[in-house]
């Protein structure tokens, strides 16, 4: 099971708190491709994403 030991020892910027996650790189490509490495570790342990609350595109700014 890939932890965030594993993604952050790739050099991968993620930060988990409960159900909530958060990840950032230093463009919007990199940041896409980050969430769909991040999504395709998750998807196969049984974490389903909440399709109300994700927000699967790149973004600079969030309420």
């Amino acid at each position: 099971m890939t932890t965030i030991a594993t993604w952050r020892s790739e050099g991968k910027r993620v930060s988990l708190f409960l159900d909530d996650g958060f990840d950032t790189d230093d463009n919007y490509e990199e940041t896409k491709n980050l969430a769909c490495d991040i999504n395709q570790d998750l998807l196969p342990s049984g974490f389903i994403p909440n399709v109300d609350k994700c927000i699967p595109k790149p973004i600079q700014e969030m309420e």
